[in-house]
């Protein structure tokens, strides 16, 4: 049984007077055999005054055997950066 690299992504978000949410969905033909998310989360400045509160988070949620998602949300002042890498068998 072999595995191929089916996604390789990266994504990056930034909220700075509001936070965001949301839901990115990734099309995957096979049966996944191994998913990896990365992320980092850092405070980007609003004002000259306010450093940003660096607050947020990303998951992965399988939706079906053809569908890989990742729901993310950050709060104000904040830069969400993921990388998802998934892996399929034959």
């Amino acid at each position: 049984m072999s595995e191929s690299l089916a996604i390789n992504t990266s994504m990056t978000y930034e909220a700075k007077l509001v936070g965001k949410k949301g839901d990115d969905d990734f099309p995957c033909n096979g049966k996944i055999s191994k998913i990896e998310l990365n992320k980092t989360v850092s405070a980007i400045s609003i004002t000259k005054l306010d450093p940003g509160v660096g607050r947020g988070d990303a998951k992965y949620t399988q939706k079906n055997s053809s569908t890989v998602g990742v729901h993310y949300w950050l709060d104000l002042g904040t830069k969400l950066t993921y990388n998802l890498k998934v892996w399929v068998s034959d």
